[in-house]
């Protein structure tokens, strides 16, 4: 199954901003996709693609390419 949401510090790297600047924002906007479980905080995948200008399907299409071209690089 695919990961709807992703950690706060990823999420931060692909809005190219620091995570605590990047979850001060969500915090002060009340983004509905921002979600703390077990302490941890994580932003959903269509929340993201929302403040992208993008749709989820793309995001996540980018992030696997994105995922696929690391591990390709680190053999």
């Amino acid at each position: 199954m695919v990961r709807l949401t992703v950690d706060l510090a990823t999420s931060a790297q692909l809005l190219g901003v620091e995570p605590q600047s990047f979850l001060e924002y969500a915090e002060s906007e009340q983004l509905d996709g921002l979600l703390r479980f077990n302490g941890k905080w994580m932003v959903s995948v269509f929340t993201l693609a929302d403040l992208l200008g993008t749709s989820s399907n793309e995001l996540l299409e980018l992030m696997e390419n994105y995922a696929l071209g690391t591990l390709m690089d680190a053999e």
